[in-house]
């Protein structure tokens, strides 16, 4: 969160949000958050969720298989955030390769950082 907003970063592309932790926790200091995930079960509860604690104007949740790509053009958003995505059992050969991450140079092009995990917030 705070390498995105040293970079100046203003939206999110979230991968595989499941639930939304991360999501809301995100909107919430101040993010727009594009939140994709493959379950259209879950993406419709995080649609009411979104909607219950007033955050539809900055949360956008697509239903969407990352098998297929990113379905964002480049420089779309400011940075890419996954907590759990990578920890599924995904074949390379299952991904299609993006070749960029559709990130926006204007706010440094802030990749995806890979590393040790923090606790998350608890959601209300």
């Amino acid at each position: 969160m705070e390498l995105f907003k040293r970079n100046g970063c203003h939206e999110v592309l979230e991968l595989g949000c499941r639930q939304g932790r991360d999501t809301y926790h995100f909107a919430r200091e101040g993010f727009r958050v594009i939140a994709l995930d493959c379950s259209e079960t879950g993406v419709c509860q995080m649609r009411e969720r979104a909607k219950g604690l007033c955050l539809e104007p900055v949360v956008e949740v697509l239903c969407h298989d990352l098998r297929a790509g990113i379905p964002l053009r480049d420089g779309s958003v400011d940075a890419v955030h996954s907590h759990m995505l990578f920890t599924m059992e995904l074949w390379e050969r299952d991904l299609v390769h993006p070749g960029r991450v559709p990130v926006g140079a204007e706010a440094g092009g802030a990749e995806p950082v890979l590393g040790p995990q923090r606790p998350r917030p608890s959601l209300p």
